[in-house]
Formats: C-alpha cells, sequence, structure tokens
C-alpha cells in the first residue's frame, strides 16, 4: 500500500514546535582589540543530551543532572537550547539529524553540542582508534559487537554531521573519555579574536582519553560551567573562544582530577573548516546591530561601574534605614512593657540603625577602586549591613596588572616566541633587553614564591640538574610530600618560566628576581622545539637560561640515528602550580 505524503505532517509540525521558526534578527557581533566591529551569528543554539539509565551499560546517577544544568546556564548566555534525556539510538539520530537540517540549515548560527555519557573505543584493522558516544539501548562492544556498531554513534559520523551542517561555527563538547581520528589535536595559543576568528570552523572537546573514566561527579562540566563565568577568557579581552575553553579545560580537568583525566581538544582536520574560533559573547557585552555609519556607544569604564554599584548600595541603605526608623517608631508606639528581650531587641535596631545611617553617609567622591580581581560591594540581606570600602578622594587605588599565561604544553616555533616576547614584553636579552612584565612577588615562607600578577606559585628552589626523563621524578617527590601543603606540581610552560627572566642582573651574575634562588643551570619547561635541525632524530625540549637570560633549546632523548647527534642535556627543574 502507497504510504500517504501527509503522514510526515505531524512529524514537521513537532520539529517546529522544537525549533520556533521566527528567530530573533538582532546581529551578535564582539568588537577586537583593534577596535573592529565583527559580525558573528544572529542567535545561539545548543543541543544538550543527557544519558544516566543505561540498559546494559552501568549507569552514570549525574549525567541527566549534569546535562540539565548545562542547558539552564547557557540560556543567560543567549543560547536556545534543546535538551534530549536518555535518548535510545534512534532518538539519539533524530536529534543529530534535526541539528543538521533544521538548526544547521542557517549559516549565520553557531550551534553547540553537549553530550554526557559513556564513550567507547575500538581498534580498526589498521590499529587506529574509532570513538563512540553510547545511546541508552546501546549493547557493550564485547559481548554484542554487531548490536554495538548498530546502535553506537561514531566519530565518523560525528564528522560527517559537522561537514553537513551549514552553520559558520560549531563547537561540539563530550563529557565521556574515548579516542578517535577525528580531532586534529594541534596545541594552538589562543589568540585575540580578529576577522579571521569569524571564517567557518568545528572544533572538539573531550573530557578524556581512551582507558579514562569519567567520575560520577563529573570534572569536566563543573570546570566547563566555570569556564563560561569568564575563568576560560585567557586573553582577557572579555570574549571566550572554543580554542580558549579547551586549552582551560585540558589545563584544569588535569589539575582536579590529579592527572586522571587528560581532555582532548582541537578543530577538524579539514583546512576549509579549521581557520575561525567559535566565541562566546556575554549577553551583557552583546554591542547593537553594525553599520559604517553608526558608531557604537562607549563602554563605561569600570570606575563608572563601581561608583554606580556603590550608588545602589547607598539607595539601599537609605530604604533600610527607613525600614529601621518605622520599626524603633511602631515600637515605641504600642506602649507595651519591655521585657528584656524587647529591650535587647531595640537596642540592636538602634544599633543596626546607627550603622545604615553612618554607610548610607559614606562620602561619593572619593576614587572607587575598580581593579581587576577586586570583589564588589556585598549586596545588603535581613541580618548583615553592607561594609562599604571607599578610597579617600585624592588618593589612588592599588592597581595589579594580572596576565594569563598559557600552561599546557605545545609545540613552539619561531613565530610564536616572537609573538609570546612581543605580546609579554618579556626581557629576553637577545631582541628585547629593555623589555618589562610586571610582577608582585610574596615570599610564602614556606619554600614557595607566589606572583601575584601570574597567578602562579612557585619552587623558591630549583632541583639540581636532571635529564628531561628524570623531571618528572622530581615532580613526583614533591607531590607526594605535598610541598607547599599540595600535589599539582608540574614544569612550567616556555611562556611561565620567562616570566621570571628579570631585566638586569642580581648580584649573582644571574636574571633571575630576588625572590628565586639561583639554579645551578638552566631549567627545563614543558614545551617541545619541533623546528630543531635534528628534530627528526631526536626530541629537544625548551629550556630558560638565566644566566645570559635567554631560552634555549636541548635534546632531551639520545638521537636514533647517529652517536653524533646533539647528546640529552641535564638541566634544572621549577616547579610551578596555578592557584585555583
Amino acid at each position: 500500500m502507497k504510504r500517504s505524503r501527509f503522514s510526515l505532517v505531524p512529524l514537521l509540525l513537532a520539529i517546529l514546535l522544537f525549533f520556533p521558526p521566527d528567530l530573533s534578527v538582532a546581529d551578535i557581533t564582539a568588537r577586537s582589540k583593534a577596535g573592529q566591529n565583527l559580525i558573528l551569528y544572529k542567535e545561539y543554539y545548543a543541543l544538550v543530551v543527557g544519558v544516566s539509565n543505561y540498559e546494559k551499560w552501568p549507569k552514570i546517577p549525574f549525567a541527566i543532572q549534569d546535562a540539565k544544568e548545562v542547558a539552564e546556564r547557557l540560556g543567560p548566555l543567549g543560547f536556545k537550547t534543546k535538551l534530549v534525556l536518555d535518548p535510545t539510538h534512534r532518538e539519539l539520530l533524530t536529534a543529530l539529524t534535526e541539528m543538521v537540517y533544521i538548526l544547521g540549515k542557517d549559516e549565520n548560527r553557531a550551534l553547540l553540542l553537549y553530550y554526557a555519557g559513556h564513550g567507547e573505543t575500538e581498534t580498526l584493522a589498521d590499529k587506529t582508534k574509532m570513538g563512540y558516544i553510547i545511546p541508552k539501548d546501546c549493547p557493550l562492544l564485547k559481548t554484542d559487537p554487531m548490536g554495538f556498531a548498530t546502535h553506537a554513534v561514531s566519530m565518523r559520523e560525528i564528522e560527517s554531521i559537522s561537514l553537513r551542517i551549514k552553520s559558520r561555527h560549531v563547537l561540539m563538547l563530550f563529557d565521556s573519555c574515548f579516542s578517535g581520528s577525528l580531532f586534529a589535536l594541534v596545541r594552538a595559543v589562543p589568540h585575540d579574536i580578529t576577522e579571521k576568528s569569524t571564517l567557518p570552523v568545528r572544533q572538539y572537546i573531550t573530557a578524556g582519553g581512551e582507558e579514562e573514566e569519567v567520575p560520577d561527579r563529573s570534572v569536566f562540566k563543573r570546570c566547563f560551567l566555570i569556564g563560561l563565568e569568564g575563568d576560560a577568557d585567557l586573553t582577557g579581552d572579555g570574549y571566550i573562544t572554543g580554542s580558549e575553553l579547551g586549552m582551560y579545560l585540558s589545563d584544569k580537568v588535569v589539575n582536579y582530577t590529579n592527572r586522571q583525566q587528560h581532555p582532548q581538544y582541537g578543530k577538524i582536520n579539514n583546512p576549509d573548516l579549521d581557520r575561525g574560533d567559535f566565541i562566546f559573547v556575554p549577553l551583557k557585552r552583546e554591542p547593537g546591530p553594525a553599520t559604517a555609519t553608526r558608531a557604537e556607544p562607549e563602554e563605561k569604564s569600570a570606575v563608572a561601574q563601581e561608583l554606580d554599584l556603590l550608588r545602589e548600595e547607598r539607595k539601599r541603605n537609605q530604604e533600610l534605614v527607613a525600614e529601621l526608623k518605622k520599626l524603633l517608631q511602631e515600637r515605641d508606639q504600642a506602649g507595651k512593657p519591655a521585657t528584656a528581650a524587647d529591650q535587647k531587641e531595640k537596642q540592636d535596631l538602634e544599633r543596626k540603625l546607627k550603622e545604615a545611617q553612618k554607610e548610607s553617609k559614606a562620602p561619593e567622591g572619593g576614587t572607587v577602586a575598580a581593579t581587576k580581581g577586586v570583589e564588589s560591594p556585598i549586596p545588603p540581606s535581613a541580618s548583615v549591613l553592607p561594609q562599604l570600602a571607599s578610597i579617600p578622594q585624592g588618593a589612588s587605588a592599588p592597581e595589579i596588572e594580572r596576565a594569563t599565561l598559557r600552561s599546557v604544553p605545545m609545540s613552539v616555533g619561531s613565530k610564536d616566541l616572537k609573538e609570546m616576547i612581543e605580546k609579554y614584553n618579556f626581557p629576553f636579552q637577545t631582541t628585547n633587553p629593555g623589555g618589562r612584565f610586571p610582577r608582585d612577588y610574596v615570599d610564602n615562607g614556606d619554600g614557595t614564591v607566589t606572583d601575584k600578577v601570574t597567578r602562579l606559585v612557585w619552587q623558591k628552589e630549583a632541583s639540581s640538574p636532571v635529564y628531561y626523563w628524570d623531571a618528572h621524578k622530581e615532580l613526583e617527590k614533591l607531590n607526594a610530600r605535598k610541598s607547599g601543603g599540595h600535589q599539582d606540581w608540574r614544569i612550567p610552560t616556555l611562556e611561565e618560566l620567562c616570566s621570571l627572566i628579570d631585566s638586569a642582573k642580581n648580584p649573582q651574575g644571574f636574571y633571575t628576581p630576588s625572590a628565586f634562588r639561583n639554579p645551578a643551570a638552566p631549567c627545563w619547561t614543558s614545551d617541545i622545539d619541533e623546528h630543531h635541525a635534528q628534530a627528526r632524530y631526536t626530541k629537544f625540549q625548551y629550556a630558560v637560561d638565566f644566566s645570559r637570560g635567554v631560552f634555549i633549546s636541548a635534546a632531551s632523548t639520545h638521537g636514533i640515528v647517529s652517536q653524533t647527534l646533539a647528546p640529552p642535556r641535564t638541566f634544572c627543574v621549577r616547579a610551578v602550580r596555578s592557584l585555583k
């Protein structure tokens, strides 16, 4: 019997109910540091999937709860979200297909996929690895490989979905652990957003690699949500890109799981879809539609915004004063004999009234601390009166210039080195001897030093010289004895270690700040020099030579071709950790 062509109408109506077509026409734009206004998207959409109650796999108690929380938190960022919970393989494929042909048909949209559930890895005939995400009714690979193949969604299918989507920017996050050849995993330094950022891109982030397990309480999800609050803005431009988010999660999840999870991130291995960057634009920062003839209003300065907050606090204090006066008048007019409890309550009200009156008369003309990192005044509550901080008129607020340095190891080329020196103005003695990088050190008295500018904690004294393969053993010793009370010490990146190069020699002849003890040799970094002339024969690692105020590259393994190749060197290790 021939099926009526009208039988699809209910399905199409259901799809339209999930994704209504009358979307906002307002452009989402961003402003580059150079002042260029970049038109990004018409709107954000997200498909959030959570699978907890598996039929044949171990249940994941909090996956559904995590998915709901992610969907809820994406709302204030402007995302219209579809939430899919405990889907079967048909339901999951339907949701992904809708993402392609309903949401993904519009180029001017940014699409995000978030999946929380099991992942699996299969070794193929050519020994490569294929990753899968697992719907509710999927069999186990080991017990039913054919059933697994017909139910699991492979990364190859995810790649196909990415290619069929027409939207300019797509970011997919998988809160599960597996391997897969889909991800290019190029460790690139996040750059400030430019016109290049608006080019097409497909980006991916996973919670971990093969053989790693995601805990019931997802650290990946928690770090993702904290990152969206602003912590993942590594360049400090007010926006968060997919590259920044990937690097941020790679760093934080490794630390918070004690190196039990190693998130993977990267862009699709396609020259036409790996040029841009997914950009989260906070609603409070969203400018209006861009035109060539109409200039955007200037944003309020930080000081002006802080003054507005103080005015609001004063207004609330004045309202509180009026309320307290009213309560006292009502008590006096009641004419009832006052008990000891009544008297104490009255005294408390009078005390609060006096404090509130004092705060409501705080001078407004003083300079307000608006330095990045200074917390806003605490909002008043029924039991605690706000204590507003003010700086006397004519005094200036202490200002700490902060810098966020890359903490994830990467392969560094000559272009990266040049950009790093220019960006941070490191006093590299051969090319930028007059450089000035801000510092604000605090000796913690336990063998560690905190740099308040970079929020890094350093070992005050470097280790004795060791081969690079033994450097990690030095870290294991530090972490085993909880040096400084912590177990997340690591080898610094080149960016981090270069922040310790001083602009002038100390009395001992080293370009080392006085807060540190001089190393007995150059210090290892975790960054790789893959552009060395002999890199094809042996591995080269960057190091910093504080006796000359420069960074160098040295062999960290034995050569595999000839004994005449550069032999491995022994350098010091100055361990570092990031403040949470």
